[in-house]
């Protein structure tokens, strides 16, 4: 589990904005890349790994296109780009999902 709380992660307010979040003591994402956590403008939060899964032998983690407010997260290894809303790359494998609840003030990500 991973909980995030305003006003640390305050950028998620914003539609379209995502962060990449990670938590000291547990829930960090495959190879401790973190999680992506975004704010889709139809569904609410989503949440995603923060690793290529086209390079899952390797610490590859995405970064955020835009400042984090670019609706697109881009592999730095392979340049694959990820859209925040689906997850998805033009080809290939999405990113893993997680699930997300909110509630006054905080984000929860889990499995």
């Amino acid at each position: 589990e991973l909980y995030l709380h305003f006003p640390e992660y305050s950028k998620l307010k914003n539609e379209g904005c995502a962060v990449i979040a990670k938590n000291p003591y547990d829930c960090n994402g495959y190879y401790g890349n973190g999680v992506v956590v975004f704010n889709h403008p139809d569904d609410g939060y989503v949440a995603y790994d923060a690793t290529c899964p086209k390079h899952l032998e390797k610490p590859t983690a995405v970064r955020l296109d835009g400042d984090g407010c670019g609706f697109s997260a881009t592999c730095p290894h392979c340049n694959t780009t990820y859209w925040l809303t689906t997850g998805y790359p033009a080809e290939g494998y999405p990113l893993k999902k997680y699930r997300v609840s909110s509630q006054s003030g905080s984000i929860l990500v889990y499995n």
